[in-house]
């Protein structure tokens, strides 16, 4: 009997013994895992680097500049009467949200809304592209991430006018003033995988185009 008990005895210390080290070894891995997400805001500077943690990417967007080429504008009078042409091509900063046009020749009816088509421009400015917006991003450490995006987008938009439009009750010249939205267009864009290069996101033909294409496909929607 003394012999069984002292087997009972040894196996129960080994038991015990090996449950203390599977523990030690879960406290090492999870001390580890927590130091390499310490790490993670440093390495987005590095250049080449990929935004890889969605916790660690940009909390707030900050546009700088946003600047269009468009070659005309067509104000939609509400009932179906013909359009009022505005003919371009125009450069516009609309990064405020709203864009003014004064001194245009309304027919009588109402005005809500605009057509209005991009054309690319081979301007210092735009380079063959049609847009061009810049900013940053702040990301949970704090640190801002510049970045700039250039479409050669040509399609045609839709956008509402201010304060739902403008009535016109005989032929006279009005100003019109366009909404342009773009944390709309930007809001479907997942930085999480962009590259980073010189500390600099670049958005364009060459540079994060899946960003490039999700960018063009929502702004084709409007």
């Amino acid at each position: 009997m003394k012999t069984k008990s002292n087997n009972y005895f040894i196996i129960t210390m080994m038991i015990a013994l090996l449950v203390s080290v599977s523990i030690t070894g879960c406290q090492n891995s999870n001390s580890n895992s927590s130091t390499l997400e310490k790490k993670l805001d440093s390495a987005l500077q590095e250049s080449g680097s990929k935004l890889s943690d969605d916790q660690s990417f940009a909390e707030a967007l900050n546009i700088s500049s946003v600047v269009i080429n468009i070659s005309n504008l067509h104000i939609k009078e509400d009932s179906g009467n013909d359009d009022v042409i505005l003919q371009g091509p125009y450069t516009k900063e609309i990064s405020n949200g709203i864009v003014s046009f004064d001194q245009v020749d309304l027919f009588t009816g109402t005005y809500k809304k605009v057509d209005l088509t991009f054309q690319t421009s081979e301007s210092t400015t735009f380079n063959g592209h049609s847009i061009i917006i810049t900013g940053h991003y702040l990301t949970a450490g704090s640190s801002t991430i510049p970045f700039t995006l250039s479409s050669d987008f040509t399609k045609q938009i839709q956008l509402p006018l201010v304060n739902n439009g403008v009535t016109v009750s005989e032929n006279s010249m009005v100003s019109i003033s366009i909404i342009f939205d773009t944390n709309v267009w930007l809001s479907v864009l997942d930085f999480a995988d962009a590259n980073i290069t010189n500390g600099e996101i670049a958005i364009d033909n060459n540079n994060n185009t899946f960003l490039l294409n999700a960018f063009e496909a929502n702004l084709s929607s409007h």
